[in-house]
């Protein structure tokens, strides 16, 4: 049976009398996997981080974080690495010297310093001052600073946020790096479907407090009820719906394409030759699949 780094059961909470911010959340983030935790904003992802961190307290619901017992939430959080959005860095120093006073603070060696510089690929701007660095650098020196303690786990709350393309895509390179090389569990929430479906072994999707979706990112591809459709277009769409929709679900996309429910590609075969029959001109006729933004969109649309 597989072993879980995190595990939620029914967990759910609420800010004073107000209405349930995260609802009957389950939760389930494999060892040694990437979980992507999405959702747009406001949907309860920092709340259920703050949740899994100790830093609010849920009277209902489970949760079971690396099988410690959770009534020593010190000793959890030695085994756990956290970076929230930006680290917090001191601009006058060096990035090294913040680094080294983080050890200090939890008794770690300088030594390991040294080691999470280059684990995190810092080494040539190790000593010159925070100030000097890109957002990229800075994010970087907060990774080596949460990983500072050898965790079994890394929770990171939006860490590309803020970041140009470039620098999404180094942060990404290096999670993924340093999930495949040390073995690390890393759970992490963003709003940026792109990146979730580039680094993630699984995939939990949240809205208004509720898990929506959790699954593989070729799951999430699966679950779309109407998941092909044709892509059609003519010198009459208007006409083309009339004769389509007798018989299928017919949908115009906002670029005047029709949209139309079908199971293969030999059905849309069949309805380019009904077009052509009733003397219309089918200039494309193709399969359509939603891609994966699409499918966000639909299982996080407001009910």
């Amino acid at each position: 049976m597989t072993e879980n780094a995190i595990e939620t059961k029914q967990l759910t909470y609420s800010y004073g009398k107000k209405k349930n911010v995260v609802k009957d959340l389950n939760i389930k983030v494999e060892k040694g996997k990437i979980y992507s935790f999405l959702g747009p904003n406001g949907a309860g992802k920092s709340t259920t981080i703050k949740l899994l961190l100790g830093l609010l307290h849920s009277s209902q619901g489970n949760i079971a974080i690396l099988n410690y017992d959770q009534s020593k939430r010190i000793s959890i959080n030695q085994h756990i690495g956290v970076l929230v959005e930006s680290p917090g860095l001191y601009e006058h120093l060096s990035g090294k010297a913040n680094l080294e006073l983080q050890a200090d603070l939890r008794g770690v060696s300088k030594e390991r310093v040294s080691e999470v510089l280059n684990q995190v690929e810092m080494e040539h701007a190790a000593n010159a001052k925070v100030k000097t660095y890109s957002t990229g650098m800075k994010q970087r020196i907060g990774l080596a600073a949460a990983m500072l303690q050898k965790p079994e786990l890394l929770i990171l709350d939006e860490p590309t946020n803020g970041l140009d393309p470039k620098g999404i895509r180094e942060i990404r390179d290096l999670l993924i790096n340093l999930n495949r090389d040390l073995g690390i569990t890393i759970f992490l929430s963003t709003h940026l479907l792109s990146e979730a479906e580039r680094l993630s072994h699984r995939i939990g999707i949240i809205q208004q407090g509720k898990l929506v979706f959790q699954g593989s990112r070729k799951e999430l591809q699966n679950m779309k009820s109407s998941a092909v459709r044709a892509w059609i277009n003519t010198d009459d769409n208007k006409k083309a719906a009339e004769i389509l929709g007798k018989d299928n679900n017919v949908e115009k996309h906002e670029d005047g394409y029709l949209l139309v429910d079908c199971t293969d590609e030999k059905q849309v075969a069949d309805f380019t030759k009904t077009l052509v029959n009733e003397n219309l001109n089918v200039y494309h006729a193709s399969v359509y699949q939603a891609d994966l933004e699409e499918m966000f969109l639909n299982l996080t649309k407001d009910e």
